[in-house]
């Protein structure tokens, strides 16, 4: 049985869907907690200066600027790489040597030559977009 709102319950669940939409908005945005929070504290003032909105909006487009330049180049590494080697049925391989986090001088030659497992990495390079 639903029972009637009383008209501060309506304003109130008006006020939480609008809350529910920016936070939705922010994050489909890709604004990190902290400038969520900034933008939810300058929502609720009634006596906010837009040009404060605007400062925490300026700040997200740098914070994009910068993740784009750092993919680019990410980018153009692979790139690089890629185009450097024939990509033929030999098993030393560029790209993984690229990759290794440790130094070709630390590793052991046995440890270099020993298979890895088939599902082994597979996600990794997956999602570093390295995968066939």
């Amino acid at each position: 049985m639903r029972y009637p709102m009383k008209i501060g319950e309506a304003a109130q669940v008006a006020g939480l869907t609008d809350m529910l939409c920016l936070i939705r908005q922010a994050r489909t945005a890709s604004l990190s907690i902290k400038q969520l929070e900034q933008l939810l504290s300058l929502w609720s003032d009634s006596r906010r200066e837009s040009r404060d909105v605007r400062g925490v909006a300026r700040a997200h487009m740098a914070e994009l600027d910068r993740k784009m330049a750092e993919l680019a180049s990410m980018k153009a590494s692979l790139e690089q790489i890629v185009s450097s080697f024939p990509g033929d049925d030999r098993a030393d391989c560029p790209i993984l040597s690229k990759l290794d986090c440790a130094a070709p001088a630390t590793l052991s030659h046995e440890r270099r030559q020993r298979p890895m497992p088939a599902h082994a990495g597979r996600e990794a390079l997956s999602y570093a977009g390295l995968a066939a």
